[in-house]
Parts: C-alpha cells; structure tokens; sequence
C-alpha cells in the first residue's frame, strides 16, 4: 500500500536565543528558545502561546543532529493544540535540512482529529529561522 500525504500547511518557528552546552553526557546540546512560531496555510492556522516553545537538538560525535521538539499553540478560533516532534537534521555546505516526525494533541472537539494524525516535516534553516512544510501520512 503506498503512502498518502495530506497537506497540514507550513510552520515558521524564529528562535529567540540559544544555550549551547558543550561535551554533555549525549554530545552537544543546543537548546532553542523560540521567539514566535506560526502554523498557517493549510487545515490549521495557530500561533505560538506561552509557555515558550523549545528545541532540543543533541548534536553527536559524527556531527549529526536529533530534535526533541515542543511548542503549545492557539488557533484562531481558540484552541490549545500541543505539537510534539523528534527528528534528524543533516548539515551540508548549503545548509540544514530537517526531517521531523510531529505528533499533536488537544482537547478541543474542533481538532480533536488531530490527536490520530502522524505528521512528517521537512524543513531548513533561514537565518533565525526553522521553516517547515507539515504534512499528515495517510
């Protein structure tokens, strides 16, 4: 059976500041505190809410990242939607790509379609800036 992809729209994250924390116990730790993440352009329109969204991304020995994410968002017709997701980012001469696999949750009966969602992502670095393109896997 192939594998379905439905639009969930593009996530726009600006980091705020980073703490870096050299030579841990798992390599590099690069923690992110997001400034603003916005999720629009497709089922779902929301911003970030307090308290802030954070990125943890661990850094290893080969230079390869891993992504522990979390933001709590509101939609524009007021609901609280938490977005969870791990993933890898891979360093180039171009750039960064991530590849993220996000999941969701909510109570609001609105999006409570979300909580059955499996989310991939991909996205890339633009400045202070994570953009991500945000689909559901069918």
């Amino acid at each position: 059976m192939p594998i379905e992809l439905e639009p969930l729209g593009d996530v726009r994250v600006t980091i705020k500041e980073h703490t870096r924390l050299e030579d841990s116990a798992f390599g590099t730790r690069v923690i992110g505190t997001a400034e603003s993440c916005e999720w629009s352009g497709g089922p779902v329109t929301a911003s970030q809410i307090d308290p802030p969204a954070n990125d943890m991304l661990t850094i290893d020995a080969d230079g390869f990242g891993h992504i522990d994410a979390r933001w709590v968002m509101r939609t524009h017709d007021d609901a609280v939607i938490i977005v969870r997701y791990g993933g890898r980012i891979t360093y180039t001469p171009d750039g960064a790509t991530m590849v993220t696999a996000p999941t969701f949750e909510t109570n609001d009966p609105r999006y409570r379609w979300l909580n059955h969602v499996q989310g991939v992502a991909k996205g890339r670095r633009e400045g202070r800036d994570l953009v991500y393109e945000m689909y559901a896997v069918r």
